[in-house]
């Protein structure tokens, strides 16, 4: 038995990454682009 194999973090993960992935593509990327003008701007919190 390869002990190494049986820990590979890969193993647990399932389809998490494609998870991740349709994630940013279908929700983080439309506001992405719809607010690109304001990406990079510079902001000041006051709390």
């Amino acid at each position: 038995m390869d002990i190494d194999a049986l820990l590979d973090p890969q193993a647990f993960i399932g389809r998490a990454p494609q998870q991740v992935d349709a994630f940013l593509a279908e929700c983080v990327e439309p506001v992405r682009r719809r607010y690109k003008d304001k990406l990079g701007a510079s902001v000041e919190l006051n709390v």
